[in-house]
């Protein structure tokens, strides 16, 4: 009924949606473990590329990335500031 060929290509299709899977899986368990941590992780890993950018930008003069850092470290401040005077008084 299925040729040889045919047999090979649903194989590998199916070990591809196999190691997807398994991936998902353990992004799960990483998202699961760390709780409400991801956010800050995230968002600090984000800046940490971000300041490397910008620092290429400027030592390339690449205004695109200067005015992406630029704009970054507006919203960065301004998270900044909003958490630490507004946040830890309704805790």
């Amino acid at each position: 009924m299925f040729s040889a060929s045919c047999w090979w290509v649903n194989s590998r299709v199916f070990n591809c949606l196999l190691f997807l899977l398994q991936i998902s899986i353990l992004e799960r368990q990483i998202f699961d473990f760390l709780g409400y941590q991801w956010a800050p992780i995230l968002t600090n890993f984000i800046h940490i590329i971000t300041v490397i950018l910008g620092l290429f930008g400027t030592v390339q003069f690449r205004p695109r990335y200067v005015t992406g850092y630029a704009v970054w470290l507006v919203l960065w401040v301004t998270w900044n500031v909003f958490y630490h005077l507004l946040l830890p008084g309704s805790g």
